[in-house]
């Protein structure tokens, strides 16, 4: 049997859905886009079929306005006819391809199933958006020519310009359907289309479920704040500019919280589930999604757009006190100095190879005159890409004492003052239990977004740093974890 395309429904207009209907829009494709009925109406408004469209002509409106832009130009939303579950299900009667992108819950989708395979032509190509439910379990009930016809296809956030399409076929699935979508996605989606296995969040979701659990927990256990981790994981290492934290605004924390969910209690035997429940993360995302702060639906997520003076801007969450926070303009030399190189292979190794810099707690102390520098060793230390100079027997000796008066939370007195050209002359210090402990050696203590920052000049080529943090906050991440440690 030969199949064509040359009209899609998509049942589903929340932000996957809407955006895999403005691809499909853009390359000429008519689209029949439903969701279910406005809920909540009062018994006039449920007569009423402009107010019974309100909820999916709300989303279809977001999904016109959405930046990055969904659309090509504003012509190709002509094509997309709205509507809602209860009263233009007939319109998908003619429909060659169906896709389902409604909320995760098999239940549901089974249900939705039952009503296709009573509407649809036969023949009709019908298949599942789902990343967390099994494909062959939204199918059972149906027919054998249902299940001929239904696959998964599972495309990724935002639809038009990531470029994987997973195709997911079942047991059940006639290969001919299979080979046609495959076909169809690389030559007239322009998808990179990779066959998967009918396995827990297949390829695609599987890998960035468990890695972005890693990163983020890592990211707020070494202090890093949110644009100095979408800053690395971004375009630099091949990634969308989305990076970590917008994509996770992109998707909405609320499913991305599902997605891992359901993958946790699908892989009992994997070697990375604990992964899927990190400490710090979880308290920080638990407390975001009950404050509702979900990310791009919500208007607010690990980013918030912020007015001021006139003038908008994006402000980040600090995930230690839960507040948002104007965000400076992050840059690191590192990035700086291949950024130019085209070939990502090159550019990761090269990024990669670089000579470690100074420790990253002392922000903007910049290199030791190009010394080669080796990686911390400090037990406990919280910042494992620390780097410090190989100590001496005395550099070793003071930062065992800078270390104790640290820890002794006398550093709250100490006086902010940069040491001069050629860092040998002591400061005025206010603490008279540094210079005691100390040996007298010049210190700088700085404060930088409500942490102290010191640092200890033994020399023009020596530098040992310590973090602490200036005072106990009740937040979810103290909660998470109230032990501070210091980083010398």
């Amino acid at each position: 049997m030969s199949y064509r395309i040359d009209k899609v429904a998509v049942i589903g207009a929340g932000t996957m859905g809407g955006g895999i209907a403005a691809h499909l829009a853009n390359i000429g494709i008519p689209v029949v886009l439903l969701d279910i009925p406005t809920p909540n109406l009062s018994e006039d408004e449920r007569r009423d079929p402009a107010a019974r469209n309100r909820l999916v002509n709300s989303l279809y409106e977001r999904m016109v306005k959405a930046r990055p832009a969904n659309l090509a130009n504003a012509e190709r939303a002509e094509l997309i006819t709205v509507g809602n579950t209860e009263d233009d299900f007939d319109l998908l009667a003619d429909a060659d391809w169906v896709i389902e992108v409604i909320i995760e819950r098999l239940d549901l989708k089974q249900a939705l199933m039952a009503r296709l395979e009573e509407t649809c032509k036969p023949g009709t190509i019908v298949s599942t958006n789902t990343s967390g439910i099994p494909i062959h379990q939204i199918a059972e009930g149906r027919s054998e020519d249902f299940k001929k016809h239904f696959l998964g296809t599972h495309f990724f956030n935002p639809p038009r310009y990531l470029h994987l399409l997973e195709v997911i076929p079942t047991p059940d699935t006639d290969p001919a359907v299979t080979a046609f979508l495959v076909d169809y996605g690389r030559n007239v989606l322009g998808k990179g289309v990779v066959v998967c296995k009918d396995t827990p969040n297949f390829i695609g979701n599987r890998f960035f479920s468990v890695a972005a659990s890693y990163g983020i927990e890592r990211a707020f256990e070494l202090g890093y704040t949110i644009a100095e981790v979408d800053a690395i994981t971004g375009p630099t290492i091949g990634r969308p500019k989305t990076a970590t934290f917008r994509l996770m605004d992109l998707v909405g924390l609320d499913v991305m919280a599902h997605v891992n969910s359901n993958l946790y209690a699908a892989i009992e035997e994997d070697a990375y589930r604990e992964t899927l429940r990190p400490e710090r993360t979880t308290v920080v995302m638990e407390q975001m999604i009950e404050n509702g702060w979900l990310g791009n639906k919500s208007g607010q997520g690990f980013y918030r757009k912020t007015m001021v003076d006139g003038q908008r801007e994006f402000w980040t969450l600090s995930p230690e006190t839960m507040e948002y926070e104007a965000t400076p303009k992050v840059r690191f030399d590192s990035i700086g100095a291949v950024r130019k190189i085209d070939d990502l292979g090159e550019r990761v190794s090269r990024l990669l190879s670089r000579p470690l810099g100074v420790c990253r707690c002392v922000t903007g102390a910049g290199r030791f005159r190009g010394k080669p520098l080796v990686r911390c060793h400090v037990p406990d230390c919280r910042h494992h890409e620390c780097a410090v100079r190989v100590l001496n027997g005395a550099e070793a000796d003071f930062c065992r004492k800078l270390r104790a008066v640290l820890a002794a939370g006398r550093e709250r007195s100490v006086g902010l003052r940069p040491p001069r050209s050629g860092g040998g002359e002591r400061l005025s210090l206010r603490s008279p239990a540094l210079p005691e402990a100390l040996g007298h050696q010049p210190v700088e203590v700085l404060s930088q977004r409500g942490k102290w920052l010191a640092h200890a000049y033994l020399n023009p080529h020596s530098l040992i740093a310590a973090r602490i943090t200036s005072r106990r906050r009740d937040t979810p991440l103290d909660r998470a974890d109230n032990r501070r440690r210091a980083c010398p």
